[in-house]
């Protein structure tokens, strides 16, 4: 009787542990997914945004006005003379023109200082700094369900 309750109890112990191992395994399955869903959205947003502002001709960039500091900014292509307005809108999208340059299973956020523009000597704009926050996951899950990754890249003007 007693060597019953005995191996009941290590074959139980044994249950829990293998139990918590594969559970782990899942949650960290699902969080590679979220970091690599978040990294390909927030690199291709920044790639297109530096692409655009690479192509622009310093003079036509228009920054926010409150110290440089906001979230949309607009600029004139060196290549086809068009203007190009990007903005960004917490919990909504980067958008190039009307483009949206995220997918829908992601979250936007730090908007309020998306760009920041530095003015050279002929107080043309010489740099500008994008930043903003994607998050994706569900808030109300269990601890490891959701994801947030910063993006920021620094652009110095060539044109």
């Amino acid at each position: 009787m007693i060597e019953t309750v005995v191996v009941t109890g290590v074959v139980g112990m044994m249950m829990v542990a293998v139990t918590g191992v594969f559970l782990n395994s899942l949650r960290a399955r699902n969080m590679t997914r979220m970091v690599d869903l978040l990294s390909a959205n927030g690199n291709r947003a920044l790639d297109e945004i530096k692409k655009n502002l690479l192509n622009a001709r310093s003079e036509t960039v228009v920054c926010p006005a409150a110290g440089g500091i906001g979230s949309q900014l607009s600029l004139e292509s060196t290549r086809d003379g068009q203007t190009t307005v990007i903005s960004c809108t917490n919990g909504g999208q980067i958008a190039s023109n009307s483009a949206n340059l995220l997918g829908d299973q992601v979250r936007l956020s730090g908007c309020e200082e998306f760009v920041k523009c530095e003015t050279g000597l002929l107080e043309t704009v010489s740099a500008v700094t994008v930043r903003f926050v994607l998050g994706t996951g569900q808030l109300d899950g269990l601890v490891g369900d959701y994801a947030t990754r910063t993006f920021e890249t620094k652009v110095s003007l060539r044109n």
